[in-house]
C-alpha cells in the first residue's frame, strides 16, 4: 500500500497544473507494479475524490464523509452509490 496525505502533502492540487502532473507521474511509476493499491486520504473535495479514483486510486477518504472522532461516522446511501458507480 502506498498512502497520499493529500492534507499535508498538496493541498491544493486540483488548482495546480504542476503538482498535478507530478502526482500522474508518480501515479503511473506506482502503477506498474501490480501488487500496489494506492490510497488517498485527507481529500478535500469531491472532485478530488474523482479525480483520484479516475488515476486508480482504490481507496479514498475525506472530511466530505464525516468529521474525523473517535466513533465510526454513517455514511449517506447518496454518497456510497456515487461511490460505488466510481469503481464499476
Amino acid at each position: 500500500y502506498f498512502i497520499f496525505n493529500f492534507k499535508e502533502s498538496f493541498p491544493n492540487l486540483l488548482s495546480s497544473t504542476q503538482e498535478q502532473i507530478l502526482i500522474q507521474s508518480l501515479v503511473n511509476t506506482l502503477m506498474e507494479y501490480s501488487s500496489i493499491q494506492l490510497t488517498a486520504v485527507n481529500l478535500t473535495s469531491w472532485q478530488a475524490i474523482e479525480y483520484f479514483s479516475s488515476l486508480g486510486f482504490k481507496y479514498v477518504s475525506g472530511p466530505y464523509f464525516g468529521q474525523e472522532n473517535n466513533k465510526l461516522p454513517s455514511i449517506e446511501t447518496k454518497k456510497i452509490n456515487k461511490l460505488v458507480s466510481l469503481n464499476e
